[in-house]
Order: structure tokens, then C-alpha cells, then sequence
């Protein structure tokens, strides 16, 4: 059988077939591309063709482009806000240390109670306080008593004085008969035009008999010896006061002991009471001395008769103080002791010094018109800074401007400037935002400047220890407040104030100061702070 080969002929099959569906259906999807000849598109409305939607790339760039001014707006509004607030927050504060000085005083002055043009004026602050306590009767007795006033005698009689003698009579209108308990003279009359103006004199009177119907409210008085003559009419008399304390009978009594011990107990409230109303009363500008004060204590246990078992003690203080302008007195002292007439000086420790009144048996604090007195002690006198004029003549200024103001002053030894926000480096130009303080508070802040010193106007001597490294003075104080850092403030036993730190030994060893303490300190030579050499 004869065998047949044939070749094996696959069937066609399309290119769809052959490729992968999801393939096939991508490359068999007819891309219609239209190409528009540029004659053509030249030829079409311009509101036919959409433009070009902006790329990626475009927006890059537009956002470099602005980033510049964003960044330059910025901080120009942040230099203007900066600005702004600086301008109003502005403040600075100067802390002034002014020039001092101490001198001892041993000497003997005078003032005068008037105001006199060259010399030294004191004048007397009264003050009267009365208190009134329960004290015990320790039993009665019988008592008869005669009731007593004031008057005011008149002379209409003569322009010459005229005189009564002791004992003269006095009738009131009630009949009643009163004595004068002296002599006095009354002064004669005085005419102005037609009118007759009175002499008088003040007396005391006393009832002619005891008993309480001689008790009698103010009332006028005839002179019944003059009955008659032309001097009846011509002389007469008027009570400034009741006739008070006429009795008869059974008065309840007090013993010494216990009027002693309630009258002790009255003294200690009236001196307290007055010398705390000593400090609110004086006025602004003036001192006194503790010595240059002086006391009035008066009594009273009513005058009626009464069997009570308590019995009202009243008691009276007057208080007389010697008051002298500080500015006045200070100017006397600095020209005494330092020959100088500067006005700007002021004696700052007055309270401290001895005052002793000369001629004391002889004072009256109401009537005396001059005194002597003696002055003694340690007094410190502070040149004054005028704190308006330098608030002006700093407004405004920059960092480096102001120095020169500060030398202008011979008072300043020593200046400290504090600006507020830290970054002002000039004064505002408004005054009321520059504090000036004389002398300078607690410093409790650090400042945000640096310190400026003057330096004093040291001898020759002192000049060439502090060349030497050696210490200008050294002085004792007590710490009289702590402050942080490790700085306290001293009070030295002339009454100057400073700020010291402790030595680097005393910090080393540990060694604790409080307040209370007492130290030396070294001085600095340029009035700067001290050194805290050791606890005594």
C-alpha cells in the first residue's frame, strides 16, 4: 500500500487571535490623530481653539518668582510691629547714687521763732490728747467745798491801767458773792473815733461760801465796793467758764496708791497716742529731736458730790515739739562745717544727733520767741540731684550721648541706666516714661546696660593706696536686708547705706550672713559696692 505524506498546514489566524484580549484591545483601538495645517488654523476664530492647559513646570515657577516679597513683607511688618511696641513700652530708669559726706558736729546754734531773713527758724507743733479711766473709792469723807471759774474783768472807767487787789468782790446776778484768788492790773481803754474799746485781764474767782447753790452757768459781775461812785458802771466782769465744783456733804474719796497707779497707766496711753500722731502731723520737709520735745500732764476727779464706788479720773497731755526745716537747718550745718553756700545739700541723719536745749528752767514753749541749743554727733550730708531737670536733659538721647549729661552734675558720683524693652538704646522723649531714682532702691533686677561710675574726688592720699591695690577704708555695718546673688545692703555706723557682696574666702569656708549680722566690709574707693571681709 503505497503511503501518502502531506504536509500539515495550521489554519490561519488573525492578529486578534494571536495577541493577548486585553492587548489586542488596546492596539486595536483606532487613534484618529488630526493634524490641522497651519493655513487651516490660521483660517479659524480664535474663540474656537481652547489655549493650552498650564503645566506643571509654569506653576513652579510663579511660586519661585513670588517667594521673595512673601519673605520680604514678613519681616519688613515684623521691623514695624518691633517698632511700634518699642516705642510705646519705652522706658528707662536711672538709679542715682549722689556725692556725700560726714562730718562730726559739737556745736552750739541759735534759732528764732519768727522768720527771720538771715538766721535759722524753729517753730512749736502742739498736740493734746486727753484719757479717761475708771479708777475705785476706797471710802467717803465729809467734805465742803467752794465752786471756782474764770472771768474777764473790763475797765471802761480810765485810759490808764487800774488795779484790784486780792480777795476784791464780785456780785453776780444772782446775788451770789465771789473773790479773786490775786491781784491783778487791768489795762485802760482805748478809743477808736467815738467808740470805747475796754481794757482786760483774765482772773480766777471762787465762791464766797461752799455749798453747791454757788455752782453757776457763765454769767456777767458787778463790783459791789464801787457801789455808788462813777466806777460801778465803769467796771464790770463776764465767767468765760461755769462756776463749778461747789458742795456740801459726803464725797467719795480716792487713795494715793490708786490715783498713782491709774494715772501711770493714762500717761503711757496719752505718750503713746501722741507720739504716733507726731510723725502724721509734722509737716513735710521738717524734723525733730526726741529731746526737743516737751510734756503737760494735768488731772481732774470730778468736783460733785457723789458716793460712787467708781469715780471717772480724766487726764489731760499736752505735747509741745520743737519742729526745724530740714533744708534750712541742713544749709546752716553745711556752710558751719563744710564753708560752703551751696543750697543742694541735705543733712539726711538729723534724727540721729544729740539735741540739748540751753536755758531749760526758762523755756515756755508757747512764749519763748528765740533758743540755743547744742548739735552733736555723726551727720551725713547727700548733694541733692534735681530729678525734672535731669529727666530733661536726657529725653531722647542715645547710648551714647548721656555720659555726657551725667558729668554735668558735680552730685552724681555714680549712674546706672536701665532700659526697658533690653534692646532700647535711647531715652524716650517723653519724660513721665524716665523714673529717676535718688537714691536707688534694692537692686533686685539686673540690669540691662552697663554701669556707669564717676569717680569721686579722692585725696592724694587715697589716690595712691588705690594705685597701690590697697583699701581706701575699711568699715563696720550691720546687714540690714539680704538681696539674691549673694548682695546685701549694709548700714555703717555713721548711718551711710551700701551694697556689699561676700569675699571669695567667706564663700569658700561656706560662712552664712543674715540679716542682723554684723560685718566689715571693705569700701570700694570708687563708691562702688563693698566687700564682705568677715562676720564679726
Amino acid at each position: 500500500m503505497r503511503e501518502v505524506i502531506q504536509d500539515i498546514k495550521r489554519p490561519k489566524r488573525s492578529l486578534k487571535e494571536v495577541l493577548p484580549k486585553e492587548k489586542t484591545a488596546a492596539r486595536i483601538t483606532p487613534v484618529e490623530i488630526r493634524r490641522v495645517n497651519q493655513s487651516v488654523q490660521q483660517d479659524l476664530e480664535p474663540n474656537t481653539i481652547n489655549p493650552p492647559p498650564p503645566t506643571e513646570k509654569s506653576y513652579r515657577s510663579v511660586k519661585r518668582s513670588r517667594r521673595p516679597w512673601v519673605i520680604i513683607t514678613t519681616v519688613l511688618g515684623l521691623v514695624v510691629m518691633v517698632v511700634l511696641i518699642s516705642s510705646v513700652l519705652a522706658k528707662a530708669t536711672v538709679r542715682i547714687t549722689p556725692k556725700e559726706t560726714s562730718f562730726t558736729l559739737s556745736d552750739e546754734l541759735s534759732a528764732q521763732k519768727s522768720n527771720p531773713e538771715k538766721g535759722l527758724r524753729f517753730e512749736t507743733m502742739t498736740l493734746e490728747s486727753s484719757e479717761t479711766r475708771p479708777v475705785k473709792a476706797t471710802g467717803t469723807e465729809k467734805v465742803s467745798k467752794k465752786a471756782s471759774g474764770k472771768i474777764t474783768i473790763y475797765n471802761s472807767f480810765s485810759a490808764t491801767s487800774q488795779s484790784l487787789i486780792k480777795e476784791t468782790r464780785f456780785e453776780s446776778k444772782e446775788g451770789k458773792i465771789y473773790r479773786i484768788d490775786r491781784a491783778v492790773t487791768i489795762p485802760g481803754y482805748k478809743k477808736q473815733g467815738e467808740e470805747i474799746i475796754p481794757g482786760s485781764v483774765e482772773a480766777i474767782i471762787y465762791a464766797d461760801k461752799s455749798g453747791p447753790e454757788y455752782n453757776s452757768p457763765v454769767t456777767e459781775f458787778t463790783i459791789p465796793g464801787f457801789r455808788g461812785g462813777p466806777r460801778f458802771t465803769k467796771f464790770s466782769a463776764k465767767s468765760i467758764t461755769p462756776l463749778e465744783g461747789g458742795l456740801e456733804g459726803e464725797l467719795s474719796i480716792v487713795s494715793p496708791e490708786e490715783k498713782a497707779r491709774v494715772k501711770n497707766d493714762t500717761e503711757k496711753i496719752l505718750k503713746d497716742r501722741l507720739l504716733g500722731e507726731v510723725k502724721t502731723r509734722i509737716p513735710p520737709g521738717f524734723n525733730y529731736f526726741d529731746s526737743g520735745m516737751f510734756w503737760e500732764f494735768s488731772d481732774s476727779l470730778p468736783a460733785n458730790n457723789t458716793t460712787s464706788t467708781e469715780i471717772p479720773f480724766t487726764q489731760t497731755a499736752k505735747l509741745h515739739v520743737l519742729i526745724f526745716n530740714q533744708k534750712e537747718l541742713s544749709e546752716k550745718l553745711a556752710k558751719l562745717k563744710l564753708n560752703t553756700d551751696e543750697t543742694n545739700i541735705l543733712v539726711t541723719n538729723l534724727e540721729t544727733l544729740k539735741f540739748e536745749l540751753k536755758d531749760l528752767a526758762n523755756f515756755d514753749p508757747e512764749n519763748t520767741a528765740e533758743i540755743n541749743f547744742t548739735l552733736s554727733g555723726e551727720a551725713r550730708a547727700v548733694w541733692q540731684v534735681p530729678a525734672e531737670e535731669l529727666k530733661t536733659n536726657l529725653s531722647g538721647l542715645s547710648k551714647d550721648g548721656y555720659q555726657s549729661v551725667f558729668a554735668q552734675y558735680p552730685a552724681i558720683t555714680r549712674a546706672e541706666v536701665i532700659f526697658r524693652p533690653p534692646w532700647i538704646r535711647h531715652f524716650p522723649e517723653e519724660t513721665t516714661k524716665i523714673e529717676v531714682e535718688i537714691p536707688p532702691k534694692p537692686w533686685r533686677e539686673k540690669p540691662f546696660s552697663a554701669t556707669i561710675d564717676w569717680p569721686k574726688r579722692m585725696s592724694e592720699q587715697d589716690q595712691e593706696q588705690t594705685a597701690k591695690g590697697q583699701p581706701a577704708k575699711m568699715a563696720v555695718g550691720i546687714v540690714i536686708e539680704a538681696l539674691p546673688n549673694t548682695l546685701f545692703r549694709i548700714k555703717f555706723e555713721d548711718g551711710a547705706e551700701n551694697l556689699a557682696y561676700l569675699a571669695g574666702k567667706m564663700r569658700l569656708h561656706r560662712i552664712r550672713v543674715l540679716v542682723g549680722d554684723r560685718v566689715e566690709v571693705l569700701l570700694d574707693a570708687y563708691g562702688g559696692k563693698g566687700r564682705i571681709q568677715k562676720r564679726l
